[in-house]
């Protein structure tokens, strides 16, 4: 059973800057109000099986649209223990049509972590696979002529995936960085029959790229939030290079041709990393990335940074730019089924006393919503929404923290025939004393599946 939060006021303010950095355009209309987003226990916890029987439990979450009345939320599994640092074990998907029945319709395995042999020494490795994302053209989902879609009930989902020298009982920071890494990604072509997802065709590609697009960049992972349709294509916030390496976030066009979805075109957008795109009501798209940390010697990594195409996604201009709004957490933009749009961020707040914990953890305690005023470049109010402050609603747990992290939405139709706007995240603990310690399972660890309130009619973004 979901409950509502009451709002915690002010966890920051928008401050004026400079330069490039300088907000665009003046207020021309404010926004609805958006309402309290639920809050409840996590929705999906306990994986049933793992890579080598490791001790794993569900975080990142990502819900697509599979059938008229239908939704898949494609859940990452992540190990848990001492010197086990990001270390991931690939996804399962949960299929469901009702918000309080979320966690029982499955897991289908969708892709686990694998074993090889290196091609030079004939050493072990482990291959990790990271949280998939993608998109689906839902089952019964018209063209905008109101014609069937040759890729109805099929949909495809990429994921990074790195191999490591070892057995796989470990994962340090020092590994992430040893010459030996290899980068790989991971892509699969999936289909819907209206009671399960299957694994149509999957492909380990050990160029790190998923094929290359018509105007030369090869998809290297998915954003932070499934694609979304436009016309007969869909249309995802990925990580893309070109044939030189020059690493983007960008948007890509993705296009069912020979029977599977396919990236088509690509366009670079900004520098940072897991982007995330939405369309507005005016019909133009929002995007946002994670912004590196450092460019150009310049630190942007606490800014949010949002960019809009009204050409539908052929070119893109900076929106606004908001300084020191969020720590270097994850960020995303979201809309609501009335197409109001939202960033979902950490809000900086808890100071270290000691130079000795890793106090960046300190940064994702508490979870903040922004609201884009309409057809404005400006927040609106200008302060955000702190929706989940796991500290004041769990207490403090020995020497652990709260680490609240990786939002993301999707606007769904549910089994009642009633769009709703989701909003997921993960919740886990970290030990002050770091990676040789791990963290702590509470009843709170897991992914959680939310829903954020409309106040007009939705626009839906599928036609059934």
């Amino acid at each position: 059973m979901k409950y509502h939060a009451g709002q915690r006021g002010a966890a920051a303010r928008l401050v004026a800057v400079v330069g490039f950095c300088a907000l665009l355009n003046q207020i021309q209309a404010a926004a609805v109000p958006i309402g309290e987003i639920t809050r409840g226990l996590p929705d999906v916890s306990l994986p049933k099986s793992s890579t080598d029987n490791l001790p794993v439990r569900y975080g990142l979450g990502f819900p697509i649209q599979l059938g008229p009345k239908t939704v898949g939320l494609f859940c990452n599994l992540r190990v848990i223990g001492p010197n086990r640092t990001d270390y991931e074990d690939g996804d399962d998907v949960f299929v469901f049509d009702d918000l309080r029945n979320v966690g029982k319709g499955g897991p289908t395995v969708v892709t686990r972590n694998e074993k090889e042999k290196d091609d030079k020494t004939g050493e072990l490795r482990f291959i990790e696979k990271f949280p998939l994302n993608g998109g689906f053209w839902p089952l019964g989902a018209k063209q905008s002529d109101g014609s069937a879609h040759p890729g109805a009930g099929r949909g495809f989902a990429i994921c990074q995936a790195f191999s490591f020298l070892g057995s796989g009982d470990k994962l340090t920071w020092d590994m992430f960085s040893q010459s030996t890494v290899k980068r790989y990604v991971e892509v699969l072509q999936l289909s819907f029959n209206g009671r399960r997802v299957s694994v149509v065709k999957r492909d380990l590609l050990k160029a790190g790229r998923m094929g290359t697009t018509s105007d030369g960049w090869g998809i290297s992972n998915g954003g932070m939030q499934a694609a979304i349709p436009d016309g007969s294509d869909l249309l995802m916030a990925v990580m893309a290079a070109d044939k030189a390496g020059l690493a983007k976030a960008g948007v890509a066009r993705f296009r069912f041709t020979d029977g599977q979805w396919q990236p088509f075109t690509f366009t670079p957008v900004a520098n940072g990393t897991e982007p995330s795109v939405v369309r507005r009501a005016d019909r133009s798209l929002v995007f946002l990335a994670r912004p590196d940390d450092v460019v150009e010697g310049d630190r942007i990594g606490k800014r949010i940074l949002l960019w809009s195409s009204k050409d539908n996604g052929a070119t893109w201009k900076q929106l606004l730019c908001a300084e020191n709004e969020r720590p270097r957490t994850p960020v995303s933009v979201n809309a609501t089924p009335d197409d109001r749009i939202f960033v979902l961020a950490n809000v900086p707040g808890m100071t270290s006393p000691t130079q000795k914990w890793l106090w960046w953890h300190l940064d994702r305690v508490r979870l903040a919503m922004w609201q884009l005023a309409d057809d404005a470049a400006a927040f609106e109010p200008p302060q955000p929404r702190i929706i989940r402050d796991a500290q004041e609603e769990f207490g403090l747990i020995d020497d652990y923290r709260w680490d609240l992290d990786h939002p993301s939405s999707g606007i769904v139709r549910l089994g009642d025939g009633k769009w709703h706007g989701l909003v997921t995240y993960r919740i886990r603990t970290f030990s002050i004393q770091g990676d040789p310690v791990g963290e702590k399972i509470t009843p709170q660890t897991g992914c959680y599946v939310e829903e954020v309130p409309s106040a007009q009619p939705a626009v839906p973004p599928w036609r059934f």
